[in-house]
């Protein structure tokens, strides 16, 4: 996101787009989402894009009308940093 600052002073964050790009997006199964509760209760979905050593968590993607927030950036070992998996939660941050 961007912070400026609006007429009355006050810090405005707004969302730009970083770039477009193909996905895998794959909600995680009850039996994966009960697991990923010990450690991140958070995380409800796993996006597997092209790898990007930019995308850092705190970004977020859209698809359609529904907003993934990044909350872990793994590489994928396998592929020799050709994909990479996106942990996700569903919702709006106002970080």
């Amino acid at each position: 996101y961007k912070a400026t600052i609006n007429d009355f002073g006050e810090e405005v964050k707004t969302w730009e787009t970083y770039k477009k790009t193909r996905a895998k997006i794959s909600p995680f199964s009850g039996k994966e989402f009960f697991e990923s509760q010990s450690v991140q209760s958070k995380v409800n979905s796993r996006i597997v894009v092209r790898f990007d050593s930019k995308i850092i968590p705190k970004m977020r993607i859209t698809f359609r009308d529904k907003i993934y927030n990044i909350e872990a950036v793994l590489e994928d070992n396998k592929s020799l940093r050709e994909y990479q998996t996106l942990l996700c939660s569903d919702g709006v941050i106002n970080e």
